[in-house]
């Protein structure tokens, strides 16, 4: 089951935004995300490496600063339905009533 979000690479704002604001990434870290850091099988977001700007202003992925920012996160039920795609209508009619 892991990378069954890569078979659907629109992924919403909302979903990228329950990510970055429900697991409290820094900028780094959250630019640094690709598909293959979500395991949906486990239900984790596996942060180990981020996104840096160089001296000569190149883009580099680079491994995190120090090993307390290398971690695995633990997705909530709600937040793994929503990057997995398997929101129900009935939660997606709800969400849209407000």
């Amino acid at each position: 089951m892991k990378g069954t979000i890569e078979a659907n690479l629109t992924v919403s704002f909302s979903v990228i935004m329950k990510i970055f604001f429900s697991f409290y990434l820094t900028k780094a870290e959250f630019c640094g995300l690709t598909l293959r850091d979500i395991d949906l099988e486990n239900k984790v977001i596996n942060i180990d490496h981020q996104l840096q700007r160089t001296s000569d202003m190149r883009l580099v992925i680079e491994s995190t600063k120090t090993n307390a920012g290398t971690r695995k996160l633990p997705m909530t039920e709600g937040t793994w339905r929503s990057v997995s795609g398997r929101t129900s209508r009935t939660e997606s009619r709800q969400r849209l009533k407000g």
